[in-house]
């Protein structure tokens, strides 16, 4: 391992506040820009009934809650290649946050999370009111209300793409590469989804880190880092340098969000702790505890995966048997081994922009050592 990459794991964190004041600069413009389009789109959409308008202003408060490195990754790839940075990249920014919420919340309703950022999810809120209104199947209505809601998030993602002030052709590109993407993501999460009702499905390593990949890794990073060297007209070699580094910190991302699903503070994540045991998610930590023949010791703990009444104490049962089976252990040698493999890539960007390439290592540094 290279001095560099060493520097990473152990957390240098000189490099986190300059990462932080780019994404901060990038959330408050995505923040305006956004609220300025739900704004117009609010009074359009009352027209049909008062939902619209209601969806308009959920979307701008769930929004504004996220951290918002998704939308400000298309600014962080044209800044590699190009100075001053445009509305459009802004605007772009924005339609892959819409994306993200409508993903969000279709997400709390497959796995039947009540609380999303410190708060109640979107469906959950909907519920909530046919509940008041005295509805019948009032949590069946919160979901229906939720789809809709997510939908039009995605809807309007592509209608702000439409409108972005590039050639048609770029213009073509983005809109391709967002359909893909979310095409990737759809597919992957029907797997997910699959996998999670299924105890005995044999699954492999590569099997969950290609999950890991086109349901998360992906449109999180890829994604935007593509879309913003396609409005910097940026050769296909380099796309395709950002496509692999996408990758590689996406699966990062996601292998430490399910830590933090199982180890994370509730009230720092804002999700409920043990919600993926709940819905028997697939996921390394999953894997490593049961893949071999020591899952027979641990029947009692696969009993526990994919109910929706497992209690704290089961919960931290299985954490217990994480902790003493080192897995931990084998999930930060496979962390370290993509963090290498992303940080090789990030340097072999010759010719782009210093700052900007250090502020994608700093995003790698940010990534593995996350607590929410």
């Amino acid at each position: 391992m290279n001095l560099s990459i060493t520097c990473i794991i152990s957390y240098n964190s000189v490099r986190t506040p300059r990462m932080q004041d780019f994404f901060n600069e990038q959330k408050t413009k995505i923040n305006s820009y956004l609220s300025r389009f739900l704004n117009s789109k609010e009074q359009d959409l009352k027209q049909v009934h008062g939902f619209g308008g209601d969806v308009c202003q959920k979307l701008k408060v769930f929004g504004t809650q996220g951290k918002m490195i998704r939308g400000g990754l298309v600014a962080l790839s044209y800044s590699l290649f190009k100075t001053l940075v445009p509305e459009a990249a802004t605007a772009a920014g924005a339609a892959i946050e819409l994306v993200q919420s409508g993903l969000l919340i279709h997400d709390d309703i497959m796995d039947r999370d009540e609380t999303r950022r410190g708060a109640a999810s979107i469906f959950y809120q909907y519920a909530v009111c046919a509940q008041k209104e005295k509805l019948r199947q009032a949590f069946h209505v919160g979901e229906s209300l939720g789809i809709c809601a997510g939908d039009i998030a995605f809807f309007l993602a592509y209608e702000l793409l439409s409108l972005l002030p590039v050639t048609n052709a770029e213009k073509s590109r983005l809109i391709t590469l967002m359909s893909r993407e979310l095409s990737y993501v759809a597919v992957a999460q029907m797997l997910d989804v699959y996998w999670g009702a299924s105890l005995k499905h044999k699954i492999t390593e590569q099997d969950i880190l290609r999950l890991y990949t086109y349901k998360t890794g992906r449109y999180t990073f890829s994604l935007p880092l593509m879309c913003g060297a396609v409005l910097a007209q940026t050769p296909d070699e380099y796309i395709s340098t950002l496509e692999q580094i996408g990758e590689l910190m996406g699966i990062i991302f996601q292998i430490k969000d399910d830590e933090l699903g199982l180890f994370g503070d509730q009230v720092q994540t804002g999700k409920p702790v043990g919600s993926d045991i709940k819905e028997g998610k697939k996921n390394l930590y999953y894997y490593y505890l049961f893949h071999d023949s020591e899952y027979k010791r641990h029947r009692k703990l696969l009993s526990m995966f994919n109910t929706q009444t497992i209690t704290g104490k089961q919960i931290e049962q299985i954490r217990l048997a994480v902790r003493k089976s080192g897995i931990q252990h084998k999930i930060t040698r496979k962390v370290k081994e993509l963090a290498q493999r992303a940080e090789e890539l990030i340097n072999n960007l010759h010719e782009t922009d210093a700052r900007s390439r250090q502020l994608l290592l700093d995003l790698l540094e940010y990534n593995i050592r996350r607590t929410v």
